[in-house]
């Protein structure tokens, strides 16, 4: 994945923070995770909106009036 690159460094003046520090392999490994992680929350998300949206109208039409 291009997110390896990011563990290597080519220049000095680019790649190194203010500080001196690079990013870690654990930084780039964590954040390689939470990427894997987005869709099933995106479509949790959507499946919730779906529910919720759904629920209120069935209760609703099953009102006596």
């Amino acid at each position: 994945m291009f997110l390896n690159k990011a563990c290597f460094i080519k220049d000095p003046e680019k790649d190194l923070a203010s500080d001196g520090s690079a990013s870690t392999i654990d930084e780039v490994e964590e954040l390689k995770a939470i990427i894997k992680v987005i869709p099933l929350w995106s479509t949790e998300i959507m499946i919730s909106l779906n529910i919720g949206g759904s629920f209120g109208l069935l209760q609703a039409k099953s009102l006596n009036k």
